[in-house]
């Protein structure tokens, strides 16, 4: 198991290095889209921000 988990680690490394998305510079390259409902409109255009019930 060790073995594995060193090769993952290895082959993965530049995952937790930094880089650049245009001008912009980023601690790590995983990244996480925003997420949420009830933020869009019927047609999918933005609309405003509505607390659920």
């Amino acid at each position: 198991m060790a073995d594995a988990t060193t090769k993952a680690s290895t082959k993965y490394r530049h995952l937790l290095s930094p880089g650049k998305i245009g001008k912009m510079e980023v601690r790590n390259r995983l990244v996480v889209t925003a997420m949420g409902v009830s933020l869009a409109e019927q047609d999918g255009s933005i609309g405003e921000v509505y607390p659920l019930p």
